[in-house]
């Protein structure tokens, strides 16, 4: 299941870091916001590969992915609602999401579900 988390950190790794350099490229209103916040998602994937990979140890570690997590489960939720309720409908951001909540999803797999059950 770590492997697998791994990778699909990767992928959304991927996505945020392009999400972040379209936004410096374009600089539409708001850019510097909006790159803050994919950059961060960009340093919680990254966080979640090495955790996963186990090159990063320790319980602090897995609480900052379990609230980066619900963070990147916000962030998806927030993008989809704004695209689906705008008058200019941006498609992209529906996979975007999907990408995040899978990622988030299978990091509070790994790390929240073995300590709420008290394997941990």
């Amino acid at each position: 299941m770590r492997t697998f988390l791994a990778l699909v950190s990767l992928g959304a790794a991927f996505i945020c870091g392009w999400l972040t350099q379209m936004y410096f490229l374009l600089r539409h209103d708001g850019w510097l916001w909006r790159a803050s916040i994919t950059a961060a998602l960009l340093v919680y994937c990254v966080g979640a590969i090495l955790t996963a990979e186990r090159l990063l140890e320790g319980v602090w570690i897995e609480r900052l992915l379990v609230a980066g997590a619900c963070g990147a489960m916000i962030f998806g939720a927030a993008a989809v609602m704004s695209t689906v309720s705008a008058a200019h409908f941006e498609g992209f951001w529906l996979p975007v999401a999907a990408a995040l909540f899978l990622q988030a999803g299978l990091t509070l797999v790994v790390f929240a579900l073995p300590v709420a059950r008290g394997f941990v």
